[in-house]
């Protein structure tokens, strides 16, 4: 499932926004979910972390440092969490943050 558009801004000498789309699926899941970026700018991200939140706010899982290849599917492994009801929070820097839609962990 495709999320809403998410602009990045580039630090340094460069001040704009890049959008990139970010994609999750499958939907709902049993065991992993993949994640993409996406971009139709040559651009290079900088490390991301994704955190997996309920619809509570509770933190099930978190991963850092993940080197975002834009363009090219990446799994989360999520087999050791209960069936449920999750968001991806994916945060970029301090300034950078998008929730995804809800995903549904089955059995």
């Amino acid at each position: 499932r495709q999320m809403d558009c998410l602009y990045i801004t580039l630090d340094g000498s460069v001040d704009m926004d890049i959008p990139v789309n970010v994609s999750v699926y499958p939907n709902p899941f049993t065991d992993e979910v993949h994640f993409m970026l996406r971009s139709e700018h040559g651009i290079t991200l900088d490390p991301i972390s994704i955190v997996v939140l309920d619809n509570t706010g509770r933190v099930h899982k978190r991963y850092e440092n993940i080197a975002p290849e834009l363009n090219t599917h990446q799994r989360l492994s999520l087999s050791d969490i209960p069936a449920g009801t999750y968001f991806l929070s994916i945060v970029q820097g301090e300034n950078v943050q998008i929730k995804s839609e809800p995903i549904v962990k089955v059995h």
